[in-house]
């Protein structure tokens, strides 16, 4: 329950932060009334990493056990890969992305009759992308302890991970993500 718990709350966070600096630079810029697009593309890449988890865990269910064992051997090679990506990325983009991620944003609202479906692209590809990597976690994890306990802790830290990007975007909270996501 830990594992998937940590997760979610580490890709969570990761999403929620994103989508908070997008969600802080529309009020901030006068541009709260285009919220709902960012919410439309958030929800959208929610929504197909529910659907993809779900296909990959149905699909891997039927495989004769030997195959399953590589598919799930695959799965884990892949959020490895996944995971040294990021950590690597994390280390050389984290000082400028506030910075980029404004700038993508000042650009979509520059377009004019567009600027909202910009902005649903935007939030769509910084969920999915979080998304993506939770589902791949979550299926090896889920395929070596599948016991209820891993779902509710992947709810539980997805829930946690809402709390703390609402009270980071209302300024109500500081964290050191340099150390969380050290630890993490």
């Amino acid at each position: 329950m830990l594992i998937a718990l940590l997760i979610m709350l580490r890709e969570g966070i990761e999403a929620a932060l994103i989508v908070g600096i997008v969600a802080s630079f529309l009020k901030q810029s006068g541009h709260s009334e285009l919220m709902p697009k960012v919410w439309l593309g958030v929800f959208l890449a929610a929504a197909m990493c529910l659907g993809i988890g779900y296909g990959i865990h149905s699909v891997t269910g039927e495989i004769p056990q030997k195959e399953q064992e590589l598919v799930v051997g695959v799965i884990g090679l892949v959020a490895v890969a996944m995971l040294t990506y990021m950590i690597l990325w994390m280390k050389k983009a984290a000082r400028s992305m506030k910075q980029h991620l404004q700038d993508s944003v000042q650009s979509a609202l520059n377009r004019g009759s567009g600027q909202g479906w910009a902005l649903v692209g935007m939030a769509f590809l910084a969920v999915a992308r979080e998304g993506l990597e939770s589902v791949f976690f979550l299926l090896a994890v889920f395929q070596q302890s599948p016991t209820w306990s891993m779902p509710i802790g992947a709810v539980l830290g997805l829930l946690v991970a809402v709390v703390i990007g609402t009270l980071i975007y209302q300024g109500g909270m500081r964290l050191n993500l340099a150390k969380f996501f050290r630890w993490t």
